[in-house]
């Protein structure tokens, strides 16, 4: 993903690689921009669950948040609110996935979010 100088245009670009068929080399997948779209990456069944709005999943999210947000407001202190909320926002969903999917999802999470406004990055592990 990235920003032109102005921070006018959000571009996301999809870089990948796999293995050829002996698994004896690497074939490279070409860019693919993603203009105007929302694009999910990796392991989301259960996040996209709670979008819709699942009970059972929603009550282990709300647990989450309620330990995330506290943690993130520590170690990003100089981010504004909305960025810190953003944040937590996206760490208790890899957490939600890692929680119902621990075969492929590890169970710490890095974040990382641009503050176009204010032209910063900001990052957080947990």
């Amino acid at each position: 993903m990235g920003y032109p100088k102005n921070f006018g245009e959000l571009y996301i670009f999809e870089l990948g690689v796999e293995f050829n068929r002996n698994g004896d080399g690497l074939i490279y997948i070409p860019p693919e921009r993603h203009p105007n779209e929302f694009v999910w990456f990796g392991e989301d069944a259960h996040i996209q669950k709670i979008i819709a709005g699942d009970r059972s999943i929603v009550d282990v999210r709300e647990m989450y948040f309620s330990e995330s947000l506290p943690r993130v407001c520590r170690l990003m202190p100089d981010a504004p609110e909305f960025i810190q909320d953003k944040a937590a926002s996206a760490v208790i969903l890899i957490k939600l996935e890692s929680h119902f999917n621990p075969d492929k999802v590890g169970k710490n999470a890095n974040v990382a979010l641009i503050d176009r406004r204010g032209k910063k990055t900001y990052s957080v592990t947990l």
